[in-house]
């Protein structure tokens, strides 16, 4: 299935994830300790060393995020015939809504509005992959992007 590439895709992307945190948590540290000991000789290094890594973990995240996209976007498009179906059964609905003297501008939409499950808008699909229904994030890189700058 295209799904499971997909899948595969995410699965392989998380897992370079945790070393790349790792990474740029050890550059963001040697920084730190090296401006605590006021060692200046050391500091351009160890920021360019830290801007490096906040890179690769930015890089690391993003293509998680786009894999994670991608799987989703797959399984919405699998759906793709079926929504066809519907859109002619649909189309045959308003047309005989009309036949039988329904005027109102969508009558099939009325029928789906009416049907609708309280609660329906959250995402309630089945996650058979172990691709969760949100997306990667990084803490690190949220509190700390840039912080190799200062």
């Amino acid at each position: 299935m295209f799904a499971k590439s997909f899948a595969d895709r995410y699965h392989g992307s998380i897992k370079k994830l945790a070393p790349a945190e790792k990474k740029h948590r050890a550059a963001l540290d040697a920084l730190d300790a090296a401006l605590q000991a006021h060692q200046a000789a050391k500091v351009p290094g160890l920021r360019r060393a830290a801007g490096e890594s906040e890179q690769q973990l930015a890089d690391t995240l993003d293509a998680a995020a786009l894999a994670h996209r991608q799987y989703w976007q797959s399984r919405r498009d699998a759906l793709l015939p079926e929504i066809e179906r519907f859109a002619r059964l649909a189309h045959q609905f308003n047309r005989l809504a009309v036949l039988c003297g329904d005027r109102s501008a969508n009558p099939v939409l009325q029928q789906l509005q009416a049907a609708m499950i309280p609660g329906a808008g959250e995402l309630d699909v089945e996650v058979g992959d172990g691709v969760p229904p949100e997306p990667p994030d990084c803490e690190l890189l949220e509190d700390y992007r840039g912080a190799w700058k200062t």
